[in-house]
């Protein structure tokens, strides 16, 4: 079979449609994270606030987005008849993976600092070797 039969013909770059869209949700994300200090001069005549309260009104929209970023990015997945919420993530190296295996009562969670290493194989055959015994 022709690989290029595979895909209808409007998915042929599919691919380069989802990298777009990320690239601008990314870009999105960042200039809406700043645009207080953007119009500050603004707010500070049409409000009149002083340095401190446009800080804590800074500080509360960075507390309200971090806390927002908390919930994103778990999955939920049947493992060989096990109910797991899981959440992985990576940054400068540093790999980690969370796995909840909500059922079960049982949380592996895998801290790795080497590239590669694959903390989400590491926290699922814990689980495994561990819900294997029960």
């Amino acid at each position: 079979m022709n690989p290029s039969n595979r895909n209808p013909a409007g998915f042929r770059h599919y691919r380069w449609v989802v990298c777009a869209l990320l690239f601008y949700a990314t870009t999105v994300n960042y200039i809406d994270r700043q645009i207080l200090s953007l119009i500050k001069e603004f707010l500070d005549k049409d409000i009149g606030w002083t340095n401190e309260q446009f800080g804590w009104v800074n500080a509360a929209f960075q507390i309200a987005y971090g806390a927002g970023l908390l919930g994103f990015g778990w999955f939920i997945e049947d493992r060989h008849g096990h109910r797991c919420i899981q959440h992985d993530g990576s940054w400068q190296g540093f790999e980690t993976a969370i796995d909840r295996y909500v059922d079960d009562h049982l949380t592996v969670v895998a801290l790795t600092n080497l590239a590669g290493a694959k903390p989400g194989e590491i926290t699922q055959h814990v689980a495994e070797m561990y819900l294997a015994e029960k």
